[in-house]
């Protein structure tokens, strides 16, 4: 999600493949009574990632204090595919509508992976593919402290699913 902590790990494996595991979490604005009081925002999740670099891996960084070297990571333009399940709830202030449910996107991704220095990477990425979405949506009001269901909408379409710009340190 757009300006939330991701934390993942990745593993290299051959001369050209990578696959990787995120974790996802956004607590924004979230008042300590719930959604009831105030502006909310809250989005946790995991995504799973395979590419293909289109070159092959070369060299090894500097050794690590005398134990050998390492591999470089892997740099150059990539393709791959990604998965991605959120689970959001969102109000935007009492009395507007707020919503919560989950989103799963599943596409094709391309980037390109710029290495900076000699364990750190630039990456940026976008994807495209399939998004489904399901959440209720209530409204927040305060008398109560208390949300009103309003219905529940669900769909798919296909679009935009992963856009990305990360730094990675490489162990």
């Amino acid at each position: 999600m757009a300006g939330s902590a991701n934390l993942a790990a990745d593993i290299q494996w051959g001369a050209r493949w990578q696959a990787g595991i995120e974790g996802i979490l956004a607590l924004r604005s979230v008042p300590r009574d719930g959604w009831h009081q105030g502006n909310g925002l809250a989005i946790t999740g995991f995504g799973l990632e395979a590419r293909r670099y289109f070159r092959t891996a070369s060299g090894t960084t500097a050794s690590i204090l005398g134990h050998g070297s390492i591999p470089a990571p892997f740099t150059g333009w990539y393709a791959g595919t990604d998965f991605h399940h959120l689970k959001f709830d969102c109000l935007r202030s009492v009395g507007k509508v707020g919503c919560e449910g989950i989103l799963y996107t599943a596409g094709v991704t391309g980037g390109y992976t710029l290495r900076i220095a000699s364990n750190w990477t630039i990456d940026g990425a976008i994807g495209v593919g399939y998004i489904y979405r399901r959440y209720n949506r209530y409204v927040g009001y305060a008398p109560d402290g208390l949300n009103r269901y309003l219905g529940t909408k669900k769909g798919s379409t296909f679009g935009l699913t992963h856009a990305e710009i990360s730094a990675a340190y490489h162990f």
